[in-house]
């Protein structure tokens, strides 16, 4: 399974080159201007392609605009939600960290040095 957040020029096919044959690519960012995307490649891998309307169409801007308020005015502590920071070398031990349910971990953060 593929999730895609970013919603980005080229972000589609990227997880649509990346999803396993017969995979499934959840669409999950809000933002699509004409994607673009070769529809020969969902048929011929067999994907299936969802979208997440876990935010809601409506309240999308107005939840984000309240999350960004919370950490700007200090009442949320975001740097609470990176339990990890790698440099990039060290990126397969972050993905480790991210599947291993025991590690707690929420956001690892991988950075280039």
């Amino acid at each position: 399974m593929v999730i895609e957040t970013v919603g980005a020029a080229g972000s589609f096919a990227d997880a649509l080159a990346a999803v396993r044959p017969r995979g499934r690519v959840v669409l999950v960012s809000g933002h699509y201007d004409a994607a673009g995307v070769d529809l020969t490649r969902i048929v011929w891998s067999e994907a299936l392609v969802t979208g997440s309307n876990c935010y809601g169409i409506s309240g999308m801007e107005t939840d984000f605009d309240a999350a960004i308020d919370l950490i700007a005015s200090g009442r949320v502590d975001a740097t609470k939600l990176v339990g990890h920071r790698l440099p990039f070398d060290d990126i397969a031990e972050a993905f480790r960290i991210s599947a291993d349910k025991t590690r707690g971990a929420i956001k690892v953060h991988v950075v280039q040095e």
